[in-house]
C-alpha cells in the first residue's frame, strides 16, 4: 500500500522539475492539507443547522404560500436551499476572484507554479465551498431515499475531490476558476429545472 501511495504522489507527476514537495513546507501561505480539514466540519455543521432553520421558517412557509402540494414540499424547499447557497457562493467567488489577475487571463494559472501561495480570501471561498459540499454529503443520508441519490452522492465526490487535489497540489488559481463555473452552471442546470418541475 505504501508503494502505491508513494508512486501515486511522486513529485515528477505533478510538480515541474527541480521542486519537491519539501519545498511546500519552506513556502509562506502555502496550502496544506490541514488547512481545509479543521474549518470544514465546524463549516459543514454550521450550515446543515442553518439549513434546517431557512427550510422550516421561510422556504415551506413560501412554498405554501405559492401553492406547492405537500408532496412536493420538500423537494421545493431542497431546491430553494441550493438556489440560495450557489447564488451566495458564486457571488463570493467572484467578488474575490475578479480582482485576481488570472481571472482574466489564464496565464497567471501557471506563473510562480508550484510557490505561488494562496490569498486568504481564496482560502476562505475554498473552506465555504468544500464545507458546502460536504454538508450536501452528511444531509443526504440524513433526508429520505431519493431516486437520484448515487448520481448525486457520486457528483458532490468527485466535486470534493477536485477541489481537495487542486488544494493538496496547489493549483488553487484553477480549481477556483473551475469552481466559479460549476457552481453559475448548477443553478439553471439542477435549480431552476427541478423548481419549473414542482409547478408543473
Amino acid at each position: 500500500m505504501n508503494n502505491i501511495y508513494n508512486y501515486i504522489w511522486k513529485e515528477e507527476h505533478w510538480l515541474p522539475e527541480n521542486y519537491t514537495w519539501k519545498d511546500f513546507a519552506t513556502q509562506n501561505n502555502a496550502p496544506t492539507g490541514m488547512d481545509l480539514v479543521y474549518p470544514i466540519f465546524p463549516v459543514a455543521v454550521s450550515l446543515i443547522f442553518l439549513r434546517s432553520f431557512v427550510e422550516r421558517y421561510y422556504l415551506k412557509p413560501l412554498g405554501k404560500r405559492w401553492g406547492v402540494g405537500r408532496t412536493k414540499l420538500n423537494k421545493f424547499s431542497d431546491s430553494g436551499w441550493r438556489f440560495i447557497c450557489y447564488c451566495s457562493l458564486w457571488t463570493f467567488g467572484f467578488l474575490v476572484l475578479v480582482q485576481k489577475p488570472w481571472f482574466s487571463n489564464s496565464h497567471y494559472f501557471w506563473k510562480d507554479f508550484p510557490l505561488q501561495g494562496i490569498d486568504n480570501d481564496v482560502w476562505w471561498y475554498y473552506t465555504l465551498v468544500v464545507g458546502y459540499y460536504w454538508s450536501l454529503v452528511i444531509n443526504q443520508f440524513s433526508e429520505g431515499r431519493r431516486k437520484d441519490f448515487w448520481m448525486m452522492f457520486a457528483h458532490h465526490v468527485i466535486t470534493l475531490s477536485l477541489l481537495c487535489f487542486s488544494w493538496m497540489i496547489n493549483i488553487t488559481r484553477i480549481g477556483s476558476m473551475f469552481n466559479l463555473i460549476h457552481d453559475i452552471a448548477d443553478v439553471p442546470l439542477e435549480e431552476i429545472s427541478k423548481d419549473t418541475k414542482i409547478f408543473l
